[in-house]
């Protein structure tokens, strides 16, 4: 018996990266047994072991905590025997975590880089999503979704509300997007919207915020004219499937933007990190060309971004003068696609043909 453990930071590489490649690594090596750590992350939601556990995908989860608690210890969690043989798969976050994992469990590393890794020399073999495929174009075209070029008056025209994937990004952002769909919907009543909120989300959405803009979860199958999303990885899954996109980093809410390392930790602290984080956001962005992945990936602005202290009456008017452009939509939809890539995960899986058969 054979093993893949392998490491995930956040929400948006739980869905994004691993859920893709370990269905189909699940389907080509069904006999193995897969393992999966949640690593320590200011970018993480707190959801992705109760998430990764849902999904019947792993053996075995390993919480944040579990982690902490096992990671220099020679023993295992209770009921728990790693296999003789296997690999460490690193995921997304600080690669030194897949390190120390790997170490532990005496096993090869590999990982999915996407740009971030900074020891290279720790991996075996690094897959990269530019010479390997995107592992997020798999995951787009699991969601089912598409693009509809209709017109604004039509009845059947669709915007996407994507306030975020973590919680916090959804008790800040649900007031501010439900003022500008009611701004859209006043205007072009027959306008239809759909909240893009993940379904672990959504019990606390309905607890907190009833008063919400009334428009139903997006659905299986769902055909889009238009997506206004704040940045992160449901930028790239809907840029993956042609689904035009307006983009927003609001600094509205400094609080939301995370940063990495020793910046992140200072940037947290009571009384300074506010006004440190400010500053640290306004010189990031001031290097920064975009803040979007597929605009990133293209090196041009493919879709839209809005940047800075928003307003929903702001972001409406951007929205509409999209909606009311079917050239502008064509366009994207055609152009964000390329941007993206191709998949990479049946690539990645027959790449261990040998290792795990």
């Amino acid at each position: 018996m054979k093993e893949i453990v392998l490491t995930v930071n956040g929400p948006g590489e739980l869905n994004g990266l691993i859920f893709p490649l370990v269905k189909v690594l699940r389907r080509q090596y069904p006999s193995v047994i897969y393992t999966l750590y949640v690593v320590p992350c200011q970018f993480g939601a707190g959801t992705e072991a109760a998430v990764a556990r849902a999904s019947g995908l792993f053996h075995q989860v390993f919480s944040v905590d579990d982690y902490k608690k096992y990671i220099f210890q020679k023993t295992w969690p209770a009921g728990y025997q790693p296999a003789a043989e296997g690999i460490v798969f690193y995921g997304g976050g600080d690669s030194w975590h897949a390190y120390r994992l790997a170490k532990k469990y005496r096993f090869a590393l590999y990982g999915y880089d996407e740009g971030k890794v900074a020891h290279k020399r720790w991996f075996k073999k690094l897959f990269s999503r530019d010479t390997d495929g995107n592992l997020m174009v798999d995951a787009a075209l699991e969601k089912k979704l598409a693009y509809q070029n209709t017109e604004i008056s039509s009845g059947q025209m669709t915007v996407g509300l994507y306030p975020g994937s973590r919680l916090k990004h959804l008790r800040a952002l649900t007031p501010f997007f439900s003022e500008l769909a009611a701004l859209l919907a006043e205007k072009y009543p027959a306008l239809n919207f759909r909240w893009g909120i993940k379904p672990e989300l959504r019990r606390l959405a309905e607890r907190d915020f009833p008063q919400r803009f009334p428009a139903p979860y997006e659905k299986e199958n769902e055909k889009y004219d238009l997506i206004i999303s704040i940045t992160g990885t449901n930028t790239a899954l809907n840029a993956a499937l042609g689904i035009p996109l307006l983009i927003l980093l609001p600094l509205n809410y400094p609080e939301l933007v995370p940063f990495g390392g020793l910046l992140g930790l200072l940037s947290d602290l009571p009384w300074l990190g506010r006004p440190l984080k400010k500053l640290l956001i306004r010189l990031t962005v001031r290097r920064l060309p975009f803040v979007s992945i597929p605009n990133l990936k293209a090196g041009r602005k493919i879709a839209p971004e809005l940047i800075g202290v928003l307003t929903p009456r702001q972001v409406a008017a951007a929205a509409e003068k999209i909606l009311l452009d079917s050239a502008a939509r064509r366009k994207m939809h055609e152009e964000l696609p390329r941007a993206i890539g191709r998949p990479g995960a049946q690539k990645i899986a027959d790449y261990f043909r040998e290792i795990l058969a």
